[in-house]
């Protein structure tokens, strides 16, 4: 019975938070849906709070960009492949000639496999004009093929960059999972630390209140002379420590409260404040939760370790760009020719009239070719090392939160019995005292105990939701 009587003495708690409340300042406030389980309107749950956050706040938004930014990315990579038209006109006129003119229209087509289709027409004149470069009246049409042969065939720089931009978008979607994760674990972590700030202010205030009626009632003892006036000292500094323990637990909660208005945020990116609004009580909604989960599979989809993959996929890309390096560059030109018609477009075509050209270039020592593939072996060896050591710290990371959400939990249960051994030990030397059997130091001994294990209660129901976070977004990664 003790013990509903401490649970429910919240007037002065109200009182002393209506001050507080009162001379802190705000802007916006949070207004909490009318169909909230709790009858208390100013109840903020920590599924309301969690939505809030996932839907208002900036971070969310920067992961998104991030997203964004990665398909923006293969989209600019693709773009290396797309067609090209080019033009060109070159005269010179002096002392009234027209010395020569050169104009040239085409349309490129770049391809995967190192191969370039081209489609032009070009068309000279001039009284100078270089002989090789005069052509029929009406100039001419051509089409034709750029191929890369050796170095260049299999993979360039226009399909490693495409080939990165595809992984990097994978990567992005990874990152956008992290930073949404990242903030889910801070901001429940911080909700239930202020939850906790705010259990432990109401322990505080029921003792003192406990305290303040104590002090009255050995006043009132002593007045009839049933008691020494040294006793109402002894009450009057307990009632003090009270005083003291209750002034520090408001400062926590308040922290709290400023560390939580972090997460607050309303459309537009308008930063809210709490106003009134009060947590869940943690003891009461704390739970356990089922840590059995296949350790290998976690690590294997885990984003750390995907995104480690991701990364040495784009360094293979690099290494084989560079070991294309080492190849002889050798590039095959060819340009059909055909002469405008009137009567169709290939009746005057033969395959007699072309162009071709052939480019060779090598390195004779290659030095800088080699030593780049060396660095890019050495890249990938030193990226999948990092794998390694991603997976033994994953590795270890789930083992000690598994041990120690079981453990808690294990503590949790202990100190509930706990409690209710200590406020029955409690209540028992009330009663000796109200009888004249016991003494105000055995009373405030016994009171000590009790605010230590329900103080420990809270912290032990805190580190359990704490812990479960930790695992869930930190570790499991697991989305809402």
């Amino acid at each position: 019975m003790q013990l509903k009587k401490r649970k429910n003495s919240g007037l002065l708690l109200v009182f002393l938070l209506g001050l507080f409340v009162s001379g802190h300042a705000q802007t916006d406030t949070i207004s909490v849906p009318s169909d909230s389980a709790s009858v208390n309107d100013s109840l903020l749950t920590y599924d309301q709070f969690i939505e809030r956050v996932l839907k208002h706040h900036p971070m969310v938004f920067r992961a998104r960009m991030k997203a964004e930014a990665g398909a923006r990315g293969l989209q600019g990579a693709k773009g290396g492949f797309d067609p090209v038209v080019n033009g060109s006109a070159k005269q010179k006129y002096f002392d009234d000639k027209q010395y020569y003119s050169h104009l040239d229209g085409n349309l490129k087509v770049p391809t995967w496999f190192g191969l370039t289709a081209e489609a032009g027409y070009m068309q000279t004149d001039g009284i100078f004009l270089n002989p090789e470069a005069r052509l029929p009246e009406d100039g001419l049409w051509y089409a034709g093929l750029n191929l890369e042969l050796g170095n260049g065939l299999l993979i360039d720089q226009r399909r490693a960059e495409l080939k990165k931009a595809r992984i990097y978008e994978d990567m992005t979607l990874l990152e956008q999972r992290v930073m949404t994760n990242q903030l889910m674990n801070e901001a429940t972590i911080a909700y239930w630390k202020w939850s906790k700030a705010y259990e432990i202010l109401q322990v505080y205030t029921e003792a003192l209140v406990a305290a303040e009626s104590r002090l009255e009632a050995v006043k009132s003892y002593v007045e009839f002379g049933d008691l020494p006036e040294i006793y109402i000292t002894e009450a009057s500094m307990q009632y003090q420590n009270r005083q003291l323990s209750f002034q520090q637990s408001l400062l926590d909660w308040q922290n709290a409260s400023l560390k939580l208005e972090i997460y607050l945020w309303d459309q537009g990116f308008v930063p809210l404040q709490l106003n009134a609004a009060v947590p869940n009580l943690i003891s009461e909604v704390v739970e356990g939760m089922d840590v059995l989960f296949d350790v290998n599979s976690v690590i294997q989809n885990h984003p750390m370790a995907q995104l480690n993959r991701l990364d040495v996929a784009r360094q293979q890309v690099d290494l084989r760009l560079k070991r294309e390096y080492l190849k002889p560059k050798l590039t095959l030109e060819y340009r059909a020719l055909n002469e405008p018609a009137t009567t169709g477009f290939f009746s005057e075509y033969t395959v007699a009239d072309y162009t071709w050209c052939a480019k060779f270039k090598y390195p004779l020592f290659t030095r800088r070719e080699r030593a780049d593939v060396k660095i890019g072996e050495l890249k990938v060896e030193t990226q999948k090392l990092k794998g390694s050591e991603i997976g033994a710290k994953l590795e270890f990371q789930l083992g000690a939160a598994r041990n120690t959400i079981e453990n808690l939990t294990g503590q949790y249960g202990i100190i509930s019995e706990t409690i209710q051994a200590a406020s029955d030990l409690l209540d028992a030397e009330q009663m000796l005292f109200d009888n004249g059997e016991s003494s105000l130091f055995m009373i405030n001994a016994r009171e000590l105990k009790f605010l230590e294990v329900r103080i420990k209660q809270v912290e032990l129901a805190s580190k359990v939701e704490i812990s479960k976070s930790e695992l869930n977004y930190g570790l499991l990664l697991i989305l809402p």
